[in-house]
């Protein structure tokens, strides 16, 4: 059964997975497909960061909204792939004309 502390706090949980799933959706850092996806990892997240919110330095939907935007960080972050130039793309690459060169 679900703590009860945890179903009073669900509401300010889900406003914040939702809002911040929205604007990465809309920010194009996820796609629409995987919004409902972003929204169950910020849930989670809120569920495994309840036990440290300390209301003496902030409010509960404050705290709720700091855990999605960490949790949703890692999780776009970990998704994206590196992006590798091949060796001659590289060479290809200057900042300038004399960079580097003594005067």
């Amino acid at each position: 059964m679900l703590d009860t502390t945890f179903l009073q706090a669900y509401p300010h949980a889900r406003r914040a997975a939702q809002v911040r799933a929205a604007g990465a959706v809309a920010s194009a850092a996820i796609s629409d497909l995987n919004c409902d996806d972003t929204v169950q990892e910020g849930l989670m997240a809120c569920w495994r960061a309840l036990s440290r919110f300390d209301p003496t330095r902030g409010s509960l939907p404050t705290f709720f909204d700091r855990v999605v935007a960490n949790r949703l960080i890692s999780v776009i972050r970990s998704s994206r792939t590196p992006l590798l130039l091949s060796l001659d793309a590289a060479e290809a690459c200057t900042v300038g004309s004399g960079v580097g060169q003594a005067s």
